[in-house]
């Protein structure tokens, strides 16, 4: 970073800092009761401050490798990229941190074995930051997709520690959001060494903020290899020899679905019940806490439900089976004829359709896919995806698949090859993140 960005980032901060003073003052007698009130904000207060369950300090030897991944999503997707890591680098330390009490725990979960530590990462506050940065001392700070923080940034920057950001997006509302504060957005994602970004687009719009073109690498998404299919376990078989009689129902998975969207899928399954045929919906909640909300908002379509939790051991005979557990939804894209992809007919950026192309389904998605515009856009140009606005649309596009398996199959085909293009990402990732600590 040359001298002139280097004070206009300096400056930037400043007056970043007297806001964030300025608001916590302000909002701190409101923050901790809201923190207090339930677990997923009461849970991570305490380590965020760096007074609980703080990282391991460094100790001698090599450096820890520091990944961080701000929810669930981000870090099932930083999964893979761990584990090789952990093989590539050894006997390189590997520190993991998440910014959510539910990424935190999918963290602990899928990561116990494979990181040294799993630890909450620090609030973007100075003494917070500043701590946590002095007692890990990271070769290098690995940010997965999103979470991107001023002071954190600066701090590492301020201490010579390279930091690289991985399968990086950036959507137009963002870039336009970016381009409003050009005095802290230019310098902040020219701090880092290397941006491995998702698609040609993203690259394009870093190189829009200024980050300089031989820093920024395309290595495709990380979420094509999250997304491989894998063996079955206990419960999807157990899921499989409930809802089949294969041969006489047809099964539509509606996965990632917000709040937002349960009216209309309410709409499009009564719609599609009374059509000819046996069809099973089995609809995974984006918040798997709300699985008994998701539940009344269908009965009171004339739908029968039964939770995954209470599924019995005869044949399944509800109309919807709905989702009340983490982790399960990537495995039961399988199970699908057509796949729903939710977080898409709300304004909220849509969700992975990799994982249910992987298995080779038709896919149906709202009109906001902005999070993975890219990959949408091949699965619409290839006939792997189709658009739906509303409970109407999404209703005739699924009857169409599902009345017509042929044109399902073929869909389904098309949307598999989007997938198998998509592969590699992984191993460029890792080969950047070589080069930067050789």
């Amino acid at each position: 970073m040359d001298p002139v960005q280097e004070r206009r980032w300096r400056r930037a901060m400043h007056r970043y800092n007297l806001l964030l003073a300025a608001g916590t003052t302000l909002l701190w007698p409101l923050m901790l009761p809201a923190a207090a009130a339930g677990e997923k904000r009461r849970r991570p207060l305490l380590p965020r401050l760096g007074l609980r369950g703080r990282p391991p300090a460094y100790a001698g030897g090599p450096r820890p490798l520091w990944m961080h991944a701000l929810s669930v999503g981000e870090v099932l997707s930083a999964v893979p990229l761990a584990e090789l890591l952990r093989r590539t680098l050894a006997p390189r330390p590997l520190f993991f941190s998440a910014a959510t009490y539910t990424g935190f725990q999918m963290a602990a979960d899928r990561l116990g074995t494979t990181a040294d530590a799993v630890f909450y990462s620090p609030y973007d506050l100075l003494p917070c930051v500043r701590a946590a940065v002095a007692r890990v001392r990271p070769a290098l700070f690995v940010l997965v997709e999103s979470d991107i923080w001023p002071n954190f940034l600066w701090e590492l920057h301020r201490s010579s520690i390279p930091a690289v950001l991985v399968n990086a997006r950036l959507s137009a509302r963002s870039l336009a959001g970016y381009r409003r504060v050009p005095s802290l957005a230019g310098p902040l994602f020219s701090s880092f060494a290397a941006l491995c970004t998702q698609s040609p687009r993203d690259s394009e719009r870093f190189a829009a903020l200024g980050v300089a073109p031989e820093r920024i690498v395309c290595t495709g998404n990380l979420k094509s290899h999250a997304a491989s299919p894998r063996d079955p376990g206990p419960l999807l078989n157990r899921i499989r020899e409930r809802v089949r009689g294969r041969d006489t129902r047809h099964v539509l998975v509606a996965g990632s679905v917000h709040r937002a969207e349960a009216p209309v899928l309410a709409r499009a399954f009564a719609g599609l019940q009374k059509r000819p045929g046996n069809i099973l919906f089995i609809v995974a909640p984006r918040d798997p806490r709300r699985a008994a909300t998701f539940c009344h908002r269908l009965e009171k379509a004339g739908l029968t439900c039964r939770l995954l939790s209470e599924m019995a051991d005869d044949r399944l005979d509800a109309d919807v089976l709905v989702v009340d557990r983490m982790g399960v939804l990537r495995d039961l894209y399988a199970l699908g004829d057509v796949a729903f992809v939710g977080g898409s007919l709300a304004p909220l950026g849509g969700h992975n359709p990799l994982e249910p192309a992987a298995h080779g389904r038709p896919l149906l998605f709202g009109p906001d896919m902005s999070d993975f515009a890219a990959i949408a856009d091949q699965l619409q140009a290839a006939g792997g995806g189709r658009v739906v606005r509303d409970a109407q649309e999404l209703q005739r596009a699924a009857a169409a698949l599902l009345e017509a398996p042929d044109r399902a199959a073929s869909a389904g085909r098309a949307a598999r090859a989007v997938f198998d293009a998509s592969t590699g990402a992984l191993e460029k990732t890792v080969t950047v993140i070589r080069g930067l600590l050789s």
